[in-house]
């Protein structure tokens, strides 16, 4: 006999924005939520993609639709709370659970005011299919600390040349745990994965190579978030465990392969097909794959702290929510994850959020056209005299502009990290 009951809470829109109400289960008498969420929820809405246009995209670009804020809350999905709890308590609940919500979509605050928390996080947009499910998310942040479980990750693949622009993942993070931690939010752990173990065998690279790149860019990060963002404590540096012959991380990546490489729609297999310098879907499948396990899976233990390296002894938790973090071009494997969730027969997923940055491409490989590489900053090369493409000048300008705001000039910071 079930000792929790359900409380729903539903969307209500109205001309004056979104609301939510809560409608108590057996044992609890409805309580209106009547906070407005002020500066734009809908916006938020609007400026996302819905997975079903993914298969549609032109490769690395996005389409935004407008869709209807009450048709992507997902009403039929209860918040359970112990039978007992007084109506007062289940109140306090879910306003815990609203003001949670304006925080993790920017939108809690005046219209300035967001527009400055997406600029200092560098958010464009959140995925689709993601946002139908927010309200379980936020019922997990609003938990007393001692009963959450959940991550903000940001995952940076194998590369034998760091770009300086990797900061801007770090920096993205750490502002949006800013945020939450502004509006009186207890923000998750920030855990940043690098996984060779995936993507250094897939690319066939150097594994010493990857590892002094990666661990160049930790050492940067870890000066930066002291410099930038010293109030931001909860920061882990990660990488992905070795695919032990009979471990789950193994079974739920050969699951998931199998499940894309089998039942892939034509649409997506050939997006697929057509991803990075390979061409192949036999070995791209794999690749696209392994995203489920790092972004989607609850409670797996897929990661570990990185080898070498000083830093905090944090607990790493196994998060049944995973707010990920990427750039633009994370579309296509976002829209990859929700297929083989929706074929998966196996059950762990985790309460997931997708937020978009501004970055075109992922910030760990050096963009076409010229890039400032972190090895270049490190060595005190005259950073005017390398030639930079518009897509990594933008993401330059935002690593300048926003790091700048916060305290020391971010070119003085650059020249502190000569050695």
């Amino acid at each position: 006999m079930r000792t929790e009951t359900p409380i729903y809470l539903q969307a209500d829109t109205g001309s004056r924005g979104l609301a939510l109400q809560i409608k108590g289960g057996e044992n609890l008498v409805p309580v209106p939520i009547t906070r407005k969420f002020q500066g734009g929820l809908n916006e938020a809405y609007k400026t996302s993609s819905l997975p079903q246009d993914f298969f549609d995209l032109s490769e690395g670009k996005m389409v935004s639709v407008t869709p209807s804020v009450d048709q992507y809350i997902d009403a039929q999905s209860p918040i359970y709370v112990p039978k007992t709890t007084p109506r007062e308590a289940a109140e306090q609940y879910t306003q815990e659970i609203v003001k949670t919500v304006s925080g993790l979509l920017l939108v809690g605050g005046t219209k300035e005011q967001n527009a400055k928390a997406r600029k200092n996080a560098n958010v464009k947009s959140f995925g689709g299919d993601d946002l139908s499910r927010i309200i379980p998310v936020a019922a997990e942040l609003a938990k007393p600390t001692d009963e959450r479980s959940d991550v903000i990750r940001v995952v940076l693949g194998a590369t034998d040349k760091m770009p300086l622009r990797g900061v801007t993942y770090i920096t993205a993070a750490l502002a949006y745990a800013e945020n939450l931690q502004r509006m009186g939010i207890e923000p998750p752990q920030v855990q940043v994965v690098f996984p060779h173990n995936i993507s250094a065998r897939f690319n066939h690279m150097d594994r010493k190579l990857v590892d002094n790149q990666a661990r160049t860019l930790i050492d940067v990060a870890q000066r930066y978030q002291a410099e930038y963002f010293p109030e931001i404590g909860n920061i882990v540096y990660l990488q992905d465990k070795n695919l032990e012959k009979n471990g789950d991380y193994r079974k739920d990546l050969i699951e998931a392969r199998r499940i894309l490489y089998k039942d892939a729609p034509p649409k997506l297999r050939e997006q697929l097909e057509r991803k990075g310098e390979k061409k192949d879907f036999r070995i791209n499948s794999f690749y696209a794959a392994a995203h489920v396990p790092m972004h989607d899976l609850a409670d797996q233990d897929v990661v570990e702290p990185y080898n070498d390296i000083n830093q905090n002894t944090l607990m790493i938790p196994k998060p049944n929510v995973i707010i990920s973090m990427g750039s633009q071009s994370e579309g296509l494997f976002y829209a990859t994850r929700q297929f083989i969730l929706n074929q998966r027969k196996g059950n762990h997923t985790a309460k997931t959020l997708q937020v978009y940055t501004r970055n075109d491409s992922p910030p760990y490989y050096m963009a076409r056209g010229g890039d400032v590489a972190l090895d270049d900053v490190v060595a005190g090369k005259n950073l005017r005299e390398i030639p930079v493409a518009q897509n990594a000048s933008q993401d330059l300008k935002y690593l300048y502009t926003v790091s700048s705001e916060r305290g020391k000039n971010f070119g003085d910071f650059l020249q502190e990290l000569k050695k």
